[in-house]
């Protein structure tokens, strides 16, 4: 299998098809932060993005988006095509919301709101799953350890209320180790848990949760152009977030900064890593490698926008790719085309200055 279908296939959920699982828990922050030497320079980024604009226009997709980040910098965030910048497109994440949905968590966590290991029922009354899940913590749930089959979206009628949402979940016998594509089920009760622990005088556990993920996230990092998708479903948690190529690129730029604005950098990037060596999944994220380059990443295909994120921690260098298109099948492509480029200029670094 090639770079590309590896990483479409991690993405999408055939698993069993990558080349290499990176084994351990990995380190909790990247070697030597203190002394990072630049993987790109102008023509690189520059290169990145032509060859970007080149996929999208050959695919014939309605538009797209760049980000990329290293160290805590922004090295781009542009979006295409050009003429459409000014007017500050936005690009639904889908399912990779949860890895933003985290980052408020351990940005509470930071502020001594919650402890993320700690029994979700007993964070949150409203949180109630059965037999070997009952003690499931936030962090099982986002990590995909306790979770539900994709199926049991299906027993969720599309107008229940966020607390009907809860009443279900507690009704369908939890699986073990469904991993973090499967269902919507399971994020969306951990969003509407995280949002009553923030504030729970509010009852509206829509509301709650959108204001804790503007108050923890987008509103510290400044990601002004974030909007809510999915308002009117019962999964809104799962899937709520649409960002600007400049909100996605300040996203990136948290995940590999030494000091994140939103809580320690040992609490952003260990949100990232397995908890033991035979899981794939922590958080919102899936742990692979291609090659000797091993990363952290999401992403989906939702409401016509594919997205794949990457988070190369011992780099420091995250990017995240967007497109816009009703083809399923050849958006998730260009997104891995791309990523597949990027690892490829990482694995061949810039020659040092005579």
């Amino acid at each position: 299998m090639n770079a590309k279908t590896a990483i479409c296939a991690a993405v999408f959920g055939i698993f069993a098809l990558l080349p290499t699982l990176a084994a351990g828990s990995g380190s909790a922050t990247p070697k030597d932060a203190d002394k990072h030497q630049s993987a790109f320079n102008d023509s690189r980024i520059k290169f990145l993005e032509s060859s970007f604009k080149r996929l999208l226009e050959k695919s014939g997709s309605v538009s797209g988006a760049l980000c990329l980040a290293e160290n805590g910098n922004i090295l781009a965030a542009k979006s295409f095509p050009a003429g459409r910048e000014g007017a500050a497109q936005t690009f639904a994440l889908g399912k990779s919301t949860a890895a933003i949905v985290t980052l408020a968590a351990v940005a509470m966590q930071n502020e001594g709101k919650l402890n993320l290991r700690e029994s979700a029922e007993s964070l949150c009354s409203y949180f109630r799953l059965s037999g070997s899940a009952r003690r499931a913590s936030l962090e099982d749930i986002w990590s995909g350890k306790f979770g539900f089959s994709e199926h049991s979206d299906t027993l969720v009628p599309s107008d229940a209320s966020a607390a009907e949402v809860f009443d279900i979940a507690a009704q369908i016998p939890p699986t073990a180790n469904v991993g973090i594509n499967s269902s919507k089920l399971a994020p969306a009760i951990a969003g509407y848990a995280l949002g009553y622990i923030a504030d729970k005088s509010q009852k509206n556990f829509k509301k709650s949760f959108a204001k804790a993920l503007h108050a923890y996230a987008l509103s510290p990092l400044g990601m002004e152009g974030a909007k809510y998708r999915s308002f009117d479903s019962p999964f809104f948690p799962a899937t709520a977030l649409a960002l600007t190529a400049d909100d996605a690129a300040k996203w990136l730029a948290c995940e590999t900064a030494q000091n994140p604005k939103i809580a320690t950098e040992q609490l952003v990037s260990e949100r990232r890593i397995p908890k033991s060596g035979e899981k794939k999944f922590s958080m919102g994220w899936i742990k692979t490698s291609i090659g000797k380059t091993n990363f952290y990443m999401c992403g989906d295909y939702f409401q016509n926008c594919a997205n794949i994120v990457a988070v190369m921690a011992d780099e420091r260098i995250a990017a995240a790719f967007f497109v816009k298109s009703t083809d399923s099948k050849s958006a998730p492509q260009i997104c891995s085309k791309a990523l597949s480029l990027l690892i490829e200029m990482l694995q061949n670094p810039i020659p040092p200055s005579k």
